[in-house]
């Protein structure tokens, strides 16, 4: 058996101790670590079904270098669709606004005067305009859309747009009747119901619906809200329901005078289905 002097026990002691204390250190420092993780870094699950982009101040800027772009790269986390396609399109306009055919764009402050008076907020705002698709030149809507989760506490789904009498809001194919709650210099603000959506996951998709006069809507600044739609007066209804008579009289009467509207941007002849 071996024998230790006092010396020698002393020194083995301390070194056994400065053992053990060096090992509580590092069990320390690595629970310490896993528990910062689990609270920095939350389950991948948790990020799914957010609504993402949705004032459009997110594309891919060094992307943006022609009239046409890749669609991802102008629209993160949206598709575009033209007329009842299932299949969304590649490509979006950068910089204009569409005069006479299907198409949706991305406009920015940069842009050629007069586009920039029609970017509602930030940097950037979506353009879906209505019109000429496919050889024969069929009138056809155009759209865009994603999927995710309505929040618990969403009362509303609010939005600022322009020339949105042609513009058709929906969750899931469910259409989300929507009124005019205020109104900005170049937009109004709009503002549906959505308190039955509450949780649910689907497709959220805005759609300017084909008419002869093809309609565009600018569209920016889509929100969430926990503010409830305010009722609308009668006056309002009324109002609306007058609005919304004589634009599709008007779209009646001038649709053979835009037959022949030209010097607008379209798509290249390889773009349109």
């Amino acid at each position: 058996m071996k024998t230790y002097t006092l010396n020698e026990h002393n020194h083995h002691a301390d070194k056994a101790g400065a053992t053990r204390q060096t090992g509580s250190v590092v069990r320390s420092v690595l629970c310490g670590l896993a528990l910062f993780m689990s609270v920095a870094r939350p389950p991948a699950c948790s990020a799914q079904g957010i609504f993402q982009n949705l004032d459009f101040e997110s594309p891919d800027a060094s992307a943006l270098t022609n009239l046409f772009v890749p669609f991802a790269d102008a629209f993160p986390g949206w598709s575009g669709y033209i007329g009842t396609s299932t299949n969304p399109v590649s490509v979006a306009g950068y910089n204009f606004v569409s005069g006479g055919s299907a198409l949706v764009t991305l406009i920015s402050l940069t842009a050629t005067p007069p586009t920039p008076q029609s970017v509602i907020e930030g940097n950037y705002t979506a353009t879906i305009a209505a019109g000429l698709a496919g050889p024969t030149g069929v009138l056809t809507s155009a759209s865009i859309a994603q999927v995710g989760t309505v929040p618990i506490s969403a009362q509303s789904l609010r939005f600022l747009a322009s020339g949105g009498t042609y513009l058709s809001v929906t969750f899931n194919g469910t259409n989300i009747p929507f009124i005019e709650v205020g109104t900005g210099p170049n937009y109004h603000e709009f503002a549906g119901d959505v308190t039955a959506l509450e949780g649910f996951t689907g497709e959220l998709r805005f759609t300017t619906v084909a008419a002869p006069i093809e309609p565009v809507t600018i569209l920016d600044s889509i929100q969430f809200s926990s503010l409830a739609v305010p009722e609308p007066t009668p006056a309002a209804l009324m109002i609306c329901a007058a609005a919304l008579a004589f634009w599709r009289i008007r779209a009646a009467l001038s649709a053979p005078n835009r037959a022949g509207d030209s010097g607008r941007e379209s798509p290249p002849q390889g773009l349109r289905e």
